[in-house]
């Protein structure tokens, strides 16, 4: 595959920044996908109540110093 690269860039004459090009507006144009929540993520959405000064990065890493002292 990758010998055959070069020989098809040239047919097609492409060349290195128009391939970056092509595929920063490929990636560009791809659109977020809504997934539907499953029953058990619906049922335990909503479970848990947390305070709004609540820091999940904290809490975080002082469990992970409990964890590995």
């Amino acid at each position: 595959m990758l010998e055959m690269t070069p020989k098809y860039n040239k047919l097609k004459k492409n060349n290195l920044s128009g391939i970056h090009k092509s595929n920063l507006a490929t990636m560009a144009s791809y659109k977020e996908v809504d997934i539907p929540k499953t029953p058990l993520v619906k049922s335990l959405s909503g479970i848990i109540k947390l305070k709004q000064d609540f820091d999940i990065k904290h809490e975080y890493s002082e469990f992970l110093i409990d964890k590995y002292k």
